[in-house]
This record gives C-alpha cells, sequence and structure tokens, in this order.
C-alpha cells in the first residue's frame, strides 16, 4: 500500500518516495495543444495547484532531462505523442507562496532572497552574459539590486536562458496573488501592486525568450491593472469547461483512491467533502478526501488550514447586507448571482455598499466556499445559482453565525450545545431558561414574529447545520411551518411554531396554540413520508425579551 502525500506538493519527491498519485500529468498535453503565451488557473486553495506546477516543471525542465524521465514512465503523458518534450526547455519558476508579511518591507526582503536562490541556480549561464547582464546578475545574487532591476531580472534571466538552451523559456509563477491578498489585509496593496504590474509587464509583454507561461492564484485580479498590458492572457476558471479535471479529485480519483486505502466512498463521505461543480466537472476537495483516508475520521479538514481572516473581515463589513445571505445558504438554498470572474481586491471595499452580496459571494466563489449549483453555463446575463458546497464548508458559515451571536447576543457556543441536548431530551424548563438569556442580551424595539423567527433560525441552523436539514417557511400539511429540522439519517425531525403574546399572562396559551397548530395543521407528515419515527414537536412564545416553550 503506498503512502499518503499529505501536505506534499513536490511532484518528484511523490513519485520517488512511492506515494499515492492520482494522474493528472494530462493537463501538459492540454497546455502544448492549446498553446496559450499565458495560462492562468484561479482555484481554491488545496486543490493542488503547486503540485500541478511542480509536475510542469519535473517534466519541461531540460536541466534535469535525463534524470527525469522514469518519473512520468506508465504515467499518461508517457504514452502521449507529446512525450517527446519531456526535458526540452529552460524552465523559471516563480513561488509566491511566502510573499506574506506585515509589511512591504518585509515582503520585499523575503523576495530578494527568493530570487538570490533562484538566480545561484542558474549561474551557468553567467558564462555567455554580457557585462551589463553580469553586472545585474551580481546585484542580484548580493541582494543589492534596485526595485527597478528586480522588476526587470527576470525577463533577462530568460533572455540569458534562452541563449544558453537555444531554446525558449517556460515560465511558472505559483500563487501569484498571494502577496496581493497580503496587501489588502495589511495595509500595503498599492506598493504590491506597482511592483507586480511592473515585474509582469516586463517578463511577459515584450519578451520574445518567453515559449509560454502557466500562472496559478485565487483570483484573476485584472482590474488591477496588473495584466493590462498583456492582451494574451487565457484565464481558466473553475466556472470554465476546461482543464476542471486536473485540480482536485474526479469521483473516479476518489473512489480509486479510498479503495487503495481500504474505504468506501459512502454518502456521508460525499456529503462532507463532495459538491464542487468545476465547470461541468464534479470535484471532491483533495485535500480533505487524503486527510480521511489517512485518519478515517469525517472531519472539516480543508477549513482548518487558513485562518480565513479576510472571509471574515468581508462578512463583519457587511452584516446587514449578507445575513439573509448567509441564512438562505445554510439552509441549503441556492442564491442567484451576477458571475464576475474580474472580481478583485479593490472590488471588495464594495463589500460596505448595496452590492455586497455579489461582490462577496463572487469572491467566495473563486475561493472554495460557494461553487456552482448546477452544470449549466452562466447565462446570457452572466447570472448563475451557486451554494455551499458540503458539509465541511457548512462550518465555517456556522462559525461566523457563532461569533455574530456571541457578540450580539452574549450567548457562548457551549451554551448551544447545552439548547441542543435540551431539545433533544425535551426539557422545555431549560430550553426556556436557555432561550431567555441570550433575549436578555437584545436589543430591540419591534417586536415581530419575524425578527423572532429570523433569530431562532440563526440559532438552530448554527447548532443543528451539518447534522440536520434545516427547512424554514415551506408548506407542509396543510399549511407552512415555521421551522423544521431533519437528521440526516432521518433519526430525528424537529418541528417548531412561533407565536407572539400581548400581555405576560399570555406566553404560556400561545406557546401551546403554537404547538397545537403543529399537530392540527399536520405540518410533521412530510417527517413521516421520510420515514423519520421519533417527531418532537414545539410551540414558542414570545413578548418582548420573554419566551415560553411548550
Amino acid at each position: 500500500m503506498k503512502k499518503l502525500p499529505i501536505g506534499r506538493d513536490n511532484f518528484k519527491d511523490i513519485i520517488e518516495g512511492d506515494f499515492y498519485y492520482a494522474d493528472k500529468t494530462k493537463i501538459i498535453e492540454e497546455l502544448l495543444k492549446r498553446g496559450a503565451y499565458v495560462t492562468l488557473f484561479p482555484r481554491p486553495r488545496r486543490f493542488g495547484k503547486s503540485l500541478m506546477i511542480s509536475t510542469l516543471d519535473e517534466f519541461f525542465n531540460a536541466e534535469k532531462k535525463e534524470k527525469n524521465k522514469k518519473l512520468f514512465k506508465g504515467l499518461y503523458i508517457d504514452r502521449s505523442s507529446y512525450s517527446k518534450e519531456q526535458g526540452k526547455y529552460p524552465v523559471i519558476k516563480l513561488n509566491f507562496k511566502s510573499l506574506k508579511s506585515d509589511n512591504w518591507e518585509h515582503v520585499y526582503e523575503v523576495l530578494k532572497e527568493e530570487w538570490r536562490m533562484l538566480f545561484e541556480n542558474k549561474r551557468y549561464v553567467l558564462e555567455i552574459l554580457t557585462e551589463s547582464e553580469k553586472s545585474l546578475y551580481e546585484k542580484i545574487l548580493k541582494k543589492e539590486a534596485t526595485q527597478g532591476e528586480y522588476e526587470l531580472s527576470i525577463k533577462m534571466l530568460s533572455q540569458a536562458m534562452e541563449r544558453y538552451y537555444n531554446e525558449k523559456v517556460i515560465l511558472l509563477i505559483d500563487e501569484y496573488d498571494v502577496p496581493i491578498q497580503t496587501g489588502y489585509t495589511r495595509g500595503f496593496y498599492n506598493d504590491v501592486i506597482g511592483f507586480i504590474k511592473n515585474l509582469f509587464g516586463n517578463t511577459l509583454k515584450t519578451n520574445d525568450s518567453i515559449k509560454f507561461a502557466v500562472m496559478t492564484g485565487i483570483l484573476r485580479v485584472s482590474k488591477e491593472s496588473i495584466f493590462s498590458d498583456l492582451n494574451n492572457v487565457a484565464v481558466y476558471t473553475a466556472v470554465d469547461s476546461m482543464y476542471n479535471e486536473y485540480f482536485g479529485f474526479t469521483e473516479e480519483d476518489t473512489k480509486k483512491l479510498l479503495e487503495h486505502f481500504k474505504l468506501s466512498l459512502t454518502e456521508e463521505v460525499k456529503a462532507m467533502y463532495d459538491g464542487y461543480i468545476f465547470g461541468t466537472q464534479e470535484i471532491y476537495n483533495p485535500w480533505s478526501i487524503l486527510n480521511y483516508a489517512e485518519r478515517g475520521d469525517l472531519y472539516p479538514y480543508w477549513v482548518n488550514t487558513s485562518a480565513d481572516e479576510l472571509l471574515r473581515q468581508l462578512f463583519e463589513g457587511a452584516k446587514e447586507q449578507t445575513s439573509e445571505m448567509l441564512e438562505n445558504l445554510m439552509l441549503g438554498k441556492d442564491i442567484n448571482i451576477q458571475y464576475n470572474e474580474k472580481v478583485t481586491f479593490l472590488d471588495l471595499e464594495a463589500a460596505k455598499s448595496d452590492d455586497a452580496v455579489n461582490v462577496i459571494s463572487n469572491f467566495l466563489l473563486f475561493s472554495g466556499y460557494l461553487t456552482k449549483a448546477n452544470k449549466e453555463p452562466v447565462d446570457f446575463d452572466g447570472y448563475m445559482k451557486v451554494k455551499i458546497p458540503n458539509n465541511e464548508v457548512r462550518v465555517v458559515y456556522r462559525d461566523i453565525i457563532s461569533s455574530w451571536t456571541a457578540r450580539s447576543a452574549k450567548f457562548a457556543q457551549y451554551k448551544l450545545y447545552e439548547l441542543k441536548q435540551k431539545i433533544l431530551s425535551q426539557d422545555t424548563n431549560k430550553m426556556e431558561e436557555i432561550l431567555n438569556q441570550a433575549l436578555q442580551s437584545m436589543s430591540f424595539m419591534d417586536e415581530y414574529e419575524n425578527f423572532y423567527h429570523g433569530y431562532m433560525l440563526g440559532l438552530f441552523v448554527n447548532f443543528l447545520s451539518g447534522e440536520y436539514i434545516v427547512k424554514s417557511n415551506r408548506e407542509a400539511g396543510e399549511g407552512r411551518f415555521d421551522i423544521m429540522m431533519e437528521k440526516y439519517d432521518r433519526s430525528i425531525g424537529i418541528v417548531v411554531e412561533f407565536k407572539l403574546a400581548k400581555e405576560d399572562e399570555d406566553l404560556s396559551k400561545k406557546a401551546q396554540e403554537g404547538k397545537e397548530q403543529i399537530k392540527e395543521k399536520e405540518y410533521y407528515k412530510e417527517l413521516e413520508l421520510d420515514g423519520v419515527k421519533n417527531i418532537l414537536t414545539y410551540g414558542i412564545a414570545f413578548i418582548g425579551k420573554k419566551c415560553k416553550v411548550a
């Protein structure tokens, strides 16, 4: 049995170390067939972008021609007519993943060291350089070059390598937008944008030494003018129909991997890690599938690989506009958005405006927190339906709602867990006590059923989503229930009806009316049709900051 390549994105290490590898080498053939000058692949983090860049490097790199032939033996590209391209081209690989810090000065210092190591590894070109080229080369090695010289340095290196090998250069750039996102969140956005714009302009616009370039990131970031001087960038996002089987695991990939490690692709595994639709391709989260194969536990592995700092900033900055969107998403509903592949970090400032939902939802789509809801193409006007991909990602939204609840209602997460236990044990007195604690710390003036409905729905969605299907305001029996919850294994169903009381003395009566309404109008019928045997029903009445549960 092979080892699992968790945390490994170096193709050579995976093959030589006898780690499990899902063959994605057909992308080499596809890139050569299409012949785009610059190809950009925006994809969520941990979906195989860096491994793809590493695979291209190990395949094309002339420096590694002889020793790398064996790496591709038995893989798709080895059987392709394009296998003759192996080891044919000089390659420059830039990795921007490490270019993140609290300030531009430190990012720039890290960049200098990255460039120094790159130029150190290409020292062999010194013998064919002109005196002026040698001067710049030495400055890079000593980390004494000016910013303008750094912006020109990759162009100079590519020209030198073309002369040395008598072949044009392949340029690979991994996670190009990492320093851009860091700059946006840490306040040095303009510095990093200026540098990257000039670097790409010098390297890719008027440089006949480049055969083609492949770049990865999360966002396209085109309106920042990074690519404004280039009219030959082919962008393939997760919404497009091409290249999607090469990022993440297809269902076939997932089945093969799990079978190799003596596991099955169950409905529970699908609900947790499936759900992405890239173009027309159903995709599983590869990071999570690898970790699940290693541990055998259904756990949200992917959401714990990042602090989700930017995501939380966006939602906190636009809480009023996005709260309804979050509620609908957590209820499992699709939401309609106008797709914008050119959404940028500057556009995210609009998260404080009326366009917040559309801007944020596009960012969430590119980042992997939303996905296409179906395999249909974007319509003529650019509209498409999106949804939360799976239960693993749902945890992020649940935690955001938790933070809002905790902040606005001083309601700790352990209290939500306790409330869940009391609902299941039908301890109405304790349910009342916990809900009244929450209501006491809320600040509101209007007493509308919709307010209580929305607040209670937020609580239930928070601690039950991922384990229960939560529905709201749906037709059932002879009317419309307020909230219905059904456990995924159909072992338990819960129906809740809300009522408003005009006087404190009416609370108990109104709560009982809500409970009886569920029975009279047979709201529970939908649960019975699903085969649920254990059905709990509650009526909850409110007045001001008080409630009664029946």
